[in-house]
């Protein structure tokens, strides 16, 4: 388990990584990270999860929600967006 400090450094690891190619979600990360140090728990988990559907959208270069991404038909995931990608 990473204690608090390595967890910090990850993060923002994470957010550098994303800075260059998918800004947006840069940006709802380091909102997220802010969220969380004012406790301010149920913004940070949506700018989470609003981070992740730009970075999907940026990925998989198109402009559907999180939860499309990953409808599948016939409940085969993948047969989604996301398992077609992860697929190639």
């Amino acid at each position: 388990m990473l204690n608090p400090s390595d967890a910090i450094k990850t993060q923002q690891e994470f957010s550098g990584r994303l800075k260059d190619n998918h800004p947006s979600a840069q940006r709802k990360w380091d909102s997220s990270r802010e969220m969380m140090k004012l406790n301010n728990y149920s913004e940070a988990g949506e700018d989470i999860r609003q981070a992740l559907e730009f970075l999907l959208k940026d990925i998989l270069d198109n402009s559907k929600s999180l939860e499309k991404q990953l409808k599948q038909p016939k409940r085969d995931v993948l047969r989604s967006e996301l398992g077609k990608y992860l697929k190639c």
